[in-house]
């Protein structure tokens, strides 16, 4: 009788690192964008790289992969405005480690 009464025991979640459909629709995007990038698809690419921003990707390598596109596919100052926030978003996290250690 104890399976029965196994049968309504909460079970317990696994976490994972993608807890919810957004961060997977993210990490997905981000992953295709960087296959596309490895396989020279530029354009598709960055399709897919604009599109995990859009949902929220908050590493900083996107920066960095969107610029050799833009590169690549001939847009200069989109990519020099890229590599600007690249440094940006390290700057601040370089800020906020020294905040937080001293």
């Amino acid at each position: 009788m104890t399976w029965f009464t196994n049968l309504f025991k909460k079970k317990k979640i696994e976490k994972t690192i993608y807890n919810n459909d957004l961060e997977w629709d993210i990490f997905i995007n981000f992953s295709r964008g960087e296959k596309y990038f490895l396989e020279e698809k530029m354009e598709d690419a960055l399709y897919h790289l604009d599109k995990a921003l859009e949902l929220g990707y908050e590493k900083d390598d996107i920066y960095e992969i969107r610029g050799y596109c833009l590169q690549a596919l001939k847009y200069p100052f989109d990519a020099i405005e890229i590599l600007i926030k690249q440094f940006h978003f390290l700057l601040m996290i370089v800020t906020y480690t020294l905040l937080v250690l001293f």
